[in-house]
């Protein structure tokens, strides 16, 4: 019977997908990688047992392991990008060939640099961050939302005249709504202004150039493609504590986290064999930016640096805190359940004799506080960021070798695979999927 397995980063990003993905291909041999939600903010780290290393943004990250990658309508498409990060495969890694495994829907959206450029100018005018990438995410959808004569979709990207007029519109539309946001711009932003004035027919060669160097497939031929393996991998994008209905807001992207897309794809294509939501979780907890983290340490942080998570100018810190049971439990409730578990980064934890896990939180009040899945109104999940940023967190010790199985039996599911590093020989797979 043909199986699905979705992957779903429990945490705020950063758990570790990449090298999962990259190890499940692996084990099943599996041709295509599917992306379900995001686009080119993400950043998945995989390293071979070779030493090869890549940050996989929109290539999926079974490519190392010879799958194909299909991006979904889900995902937010940015060419551009995604010739530089080819190029980056073929020319430092020798990884080929790349654009001719790379399958797009043409109904996914496109992110422009006007989107980009709208994004960085209203996270530099706010006066705190959000925690935003800069990537210009939550502008591709928002414009899409209020635009839809003048969005552009994949499917657009081989129609010079269509797309020539959408961008001419766009780079109107988002010109003003950057104005709007600062009417004063520092001299900071003005890089970012002149990206609206830059010659929209060189723009639409550009991206018409980029679209034909990967393959833009219809829904048909994307069923065609996934409906044709045995093993279809799903690779998700950010975290569940992020997720646009569920996360922290405003500390949250503009993508549905869960598996939700996943199976809205699977259920559209007629799959019908196994789906298997798979939760991945590092040993503690990680958060890239702003926004409640209630087993924030600044120990940890010095103790546990991330070469691959660093300061960056739009999320700024990387922020570490211990394990938080309470909120794993809370993205397994949004997930509505998982059928099993990846723990990542469980070498960390076996450095230590005994591991500190959140298991209530409390309230200034010293009552409890119970996160519980809403409804995805503003209203709530902003009052739910407010009771976090006051919450203490009542907690436990358990052994350090003994964290991966604390964490399946407290999120109820069984235990999958632990990874104790970046490589695939770091992998090990517990139980059969």
């Amino acid at each position: 019977m043909p199986r699905a397995i979705i992957t779903v980063d429990l945490g705020y990003g950063d758990s570790g997908k990449g090298t999962v993905v990259d190890a499940l291909v692996r084990k099943f041999n599996a041709g295509l990688v599917v992306r379900f939600n995001g686009g080119a903010q993400c950043g998945h780290n995989v390293v071979t047992d070779e030493g090869m290393h890549h940050e996989f943004s929109q290539v999926g990250s079974g490519t190392f392991a010879g799958a194909k990658t299909l991006l979904s309508k889900h995902v937010l498409v940015n060419p551009l990008d995604m010739m530089l990060e080819a190029a980056a495969l073929q020319s430092k890694l020798g990884v080929n060939p790349i654009l001719q495994k790379m399958f797009v829907d043409n109904r996914a959206l496109v992110t422009t640099p006007y989107h980009v450029a709208l994004n960085r100018i209203r996270e530099m005018a706010r006066t705190k961050r959000n925690g935003s990438c800069g990537r210009g995410i939550r502008e591709t959808v928002v414009y899409a939302e209020n635009n839809p004569l003048s969005t552009v979709h994949v499917g657009d990207l081989t129609d010079y005249e269509k797309l020539h007029s959408k961008l001419a519109i766009m780079s109107i539309k988002t010109h003003y709504a950057a104005l709007e946001v600062a009417p004063n711009p520092t001299p900071e932003m003005m890089p970012l202004f002149d990206l609206f004035k830059q010659d929209v027919r060189a723009l639409t060669r550009r991206f018409q150039i980029a679209s034909t160097q990967f393959n833009i497939v219809s829904p048909e031929r994307a069923a065609e493609m996934m409906l044709k393996e045995h093993y279809l991998i799903f690779e998700a994008a950010q975290g569940v504590l992020l997720d646009q209905h569920h996360g922290f807001r405003p500390h949250i992207t503009k993508s549905s986290c869960t598996n939700v897309n996943a199976l809205d794809i699977l259920n559209e294509v007629g799959f019908t064999g196994e789906k298997f939501t798979l939760g991945i979780a590092r040993t503690y907890m990680t958060k890239h930016g702003a926004g409640p983290f209630p087993t924030e340490d600044e120990d940890l942080t010095e103790q546990l640096p991330d070469p691959f998570n660093v300061y960056n100018d739009w999320q700024q810190n990387f922020r570490v805190g211990y394990l938080d049971i309470v909120a794993l439990k809370y993205a397994v409730e949004c997930t509505d359940g998982i059928d099993g578990l990846a723990v990542t980064h469980v070498d960390v934890a076996e450095r230590f004799p005994t591991w500190k896990s959140a298991i209530h939180y409390q309230r200034p009040d010293f009552s409890t506080y119970t996160l519980r899945k809403l409804d995805g109104s503003r209203d709530k999940q902003e009052a739910m960021t407010r009771e976090m940023m006051q919450v203490k967190c009542n907690s436990v010790y358990v052994g350090g070798k003994q964290v991966p199985s604390f964490m399946a039996a407290a999120l109820g599911a069984p235990l999958i695979l632990t990874s104790a590093g970046m490589m695939p020989k770091h992998k090990r797979f517990l139980n059969n999927l």
